[in-house]
């Protein structure tokens, strides 16, 4: 089981710095109930109804006590050094920290083109420095900074990336990529799951503008404009791999064709919420 793998490592992790372990079960399930009694020491946190992400994860944080908090996704595996890591980084002056994410299945075509499609940025060779979004399934922050700023957001498919970017812009220069946090995440394995992990993130993008000019808004909703959208970010991707991943370039231009798949069902997911929002904003216009 995933979480089950999840766990271990985390175990492993802390080892010699203090810290708890919650984790928030968002649907009651047996299974989740059942792996967590293998762990006695961790706090398990259980609801009756389907919780977001956001949700779940605030709620993690008010059952929570420490000064500083760390998220991670039970499909994630950490590296031997996680928590130490997070938690140097954030003593040594940073308000949010985060590391690379990787592959945990790395020869998997489909798992590794959908790694590849949401974490370009956090390869696992860019070096360390300043950073101004990151994903909650590997991110550590103050405590004071998550209460500040008022947890995540809700009912969002990109909820983490509206929260650190919250953090990074009251903070500037005070958010870091740490090389050493790094963990390994289980990516989208069908075809199905892969086309609406990103037509959603997509979608979410477009209907809230999220650093998007109006124009850039207005244009996204034109079918016309799926080439242009599909190669500008497929060319932002092989830029990133270039950097930061060089010993994986050759993988990834073999998987390129699932990568261009992928980028398509985000397109189409960002032009359906950009034209929602264009509607939208019409019939308040009208109204």
């Amino acid at each position: 089981m995933e979480l089950r793998d999840c766990l271990n490592a985390l175990r492993l992790s802390g080892v010699g710095t203090p810290h708890e372990i919650i984790v928030v079960d968002s649907a009651g399930s047996p299974d989740v109930a059942k792996t967590i009694s293998e762990f006695p020491k961790i706090k398990l946190i259980r609801s009756q109804s389907n919780l977001d992400a956001g949700t779940a994860r605030n709620l993690g944080v008010k059952y929570s006590s420490g000064a500083y908090l760390a998220f991670i996704d039970a499909d994630c595996i950490p590296c031997a050094n996680w928590i130490s890591a997070a938690l140097s980084a954030l003593r040594q002056g940073a308000y949010m920290a985060g590391g690379p994410v990787s592959d945990i299945l790395p020869d998997h075509p489909v798992a590794s083109a959908d790694n590849i499609c949401q974490f370009s940025d956090l390869t696992p060779f860019r070096p360390q420095g300043l950073i101004d979004m990151l994903p909650a399934c590997n991110l550590a922050i103050r405590r004071e900074s998550f209460d500040r700023i008022g947890g995540f957001p809700l009912a969002l498919n990109i909820e983490d990336v509206f929260f650190t970017n919250r953090v990074s812009s009251k903070w500037p220069g005070l958010c870091q990529f740490v090389p050493e946090m790094h963990v390994a995440h289980k990516g989208r394995s069908t075809l199905a799951e892969f086309w609406r992990h990103q037509y959603r993130f997509g979608h979410q993008r477009g209907f809230f503008g999220f650093r998007l000019t109006k124009t850039q808004q207005n244009i996204g909703r034109w079918r016309i404009a799926v080439p242009m959208i599909v190669l500008k970010r497929l060319i932002y991707i092989f830029q990133r791999i270039a950097a930061w991943n060089r010993n994986r370039f050759g993988w990834y231009i073999i998987i390129s064709p699932l990568i261009v798949y992928g980028l398509i069902g985000w397109t189409m997911g960002f032009q359906l919420g950009c034209r929602r929002a264009h509607m939208i904003k019409q019939e308040v216009i009208s109204a």
